[in-house]
This record gives C-alpha cells, sequence and structure tokens, in this order.
C-alpha cells in the first residue's frame, strides 16, 4: 500500500494538490492521510505552501520549467488574479533588478504565502482596474499576466507618492529601463490611465511626458 502511494503521487501530472485532492489518493481517513502527507513531505515528494495546499515537488523538480509552474500554481489558489507589478516588469525587461516572489492583483484581500522554493503576494486593487492581462501557457494550463503597461500602472498606481518630485524621484530611478517601454507601451499606459480617471495617474502622465 504505501508503494501504490508514493507512486501515485510520484505519476501525478497535477502541480500541486489540495487536501481533498489528498484524501482521494492517499485515503479518506484522517490519521491516514496525516501520516502519508507528512511521509511524503519528508521524503521531498510534496511541499507545503499554505496550509491544505501542497506543491507537487518530484512534478516541480522534473519539469523544464519551474517558474512557469510556479506562476500557474499562484494563479490558481487565488482565481481571478493576475501577474503583475515588479514581478511583471522584471520579466518585460522594464525593471532592472530580480525579482523572486511572484506578485498578482485580485480584487480579493491582501495576502502572502511563502514555502521554501516560492514566494506568492497577492495585492487588492478595485474592480474597476481590474482588466489589462492576457492569457498565458504552461503546457495546456493557463494563468493571466498584465501587459507592460498595465503592470507598470499597478505598481505606481499603488505605490505611495506623497508629491511630485517624489513620483518623479520614484519614476526615473535607475531601476526602470525605460528604453524597453515601447512607443506602443506608452500608448497603451496612456489609454490606461485615461479610462483609470486616476488624478494621480494623470500627472505621471505629464512627468513622463516631460522627461520622454
Amino acid at each position: 500500500m504505501e508503494t501504490d502511494y508514493k507512486k501515485l503521487i510520484s505519476e501525478s501530472t497535477a502541480p500541486f494538490f489540495t487536501r481533498k485532492n489528498l484524501e482521494l489518493l492517499l485515503g479518506d481517513n484522517r490519521r491516514t492521510t496525516d501520516y502519508r502527507i507528512t511521509s511524503l513531505r519528508r521524503m521531498g515528494m510534496l511541499d507545503t505552501i499554505k496550509p491544505g495546499i501542497y506543491l507537487n515537488k518530484t512534478l516541480y523538480q522534473k519539469t523544464s520549467e519551474p517558474e512557469e509552474m510556479a506562476r500557474y500554481i499562484g494563479g490558481e489558489m487565488v482565481r481571478d488574479s493576475y501577474i503583475s507589478l515588479e514581478y511583471a516588469l522584471a520579466l518585460y525587461g522594464i525593471l532592472a533588478e530580480s525579482v523572486y516572489t511572484i506578485t498578482y492583483i485580485t480584487t480579493k484581500k491582501t495576502r502572502k504565502f511563502q514555502s521554501p522554493l516560492m514566494s506568492f503576494r497577492y495585492r487588492n486593487i478595485k474592480s474597476g482596474l481590474f482588466w489589462g492581462y492576457t492569457k498565458k501557457f504552461f503546457g495546456t494550463l493557463t494563468y493571466q499576466m498584465a501587459s507592460p503597461a498595465k503592470a507598470l500602472f499597478d505598481l505606481i498606481y499603488l505605490t505611495p507618492l506623497e508629491s511630485g518630485r517624489v513620483a518623479r524621484e520614484f519614476l526615473f530611478d535607475s531601476r526602470f529601463n525605460w528604453g524597453v517601454f515601447t512607443p506602443k507601451d506608452m500608448q497603451e499606459f496612456k489609454e490606461i490611465v485615461t479610462k483609470s480617471r486616476s488624478k494621480k495617474m494623470r500627472n505621471v502622465l505629464q512627468y513622463l511626458y516631460e522627461r520622454h
């Protein structure tokens, strides 16, 4: 029996398991399930992402796209979310730094999940600004990610900028690779700002036009 449940996990193509998933695979007796989950964690086959959610560590270590798998898992843990902010901007090359926490935008509450292998953060935005993302693929599975313009908008919108001076210092810090931000991205950013009706973001747009 022990060999069977190890085999079920090692051959599974599921990137992660919920507690209910594991009860179906390992047996619905609570003590038995708890014991087997603990054993699988000790053997390095499972890793706890948050209580009740377990990474399929065997698959994670075998996949050629572990970060892509992590992006998918994060999107599934909080449905109706999309990758944005520093993580997305670093992927696009607009942010000149390495970012290891995958950050999502959601209309749900702000939260963070940390495991030894991955870290997820979720930032809240009002429902009227929950758009500007496209579908990305991990094999046949999908998750959502902001466009470069929307990722930049989200970062600036959610960053407290008390004055025009502070805003300019933030925008023109050396961490931003503005040369990567294309005219098409800038046009989209302008359209997003207009649609948002945010005075703060209109000011930001003006600062960007003044500099560029």
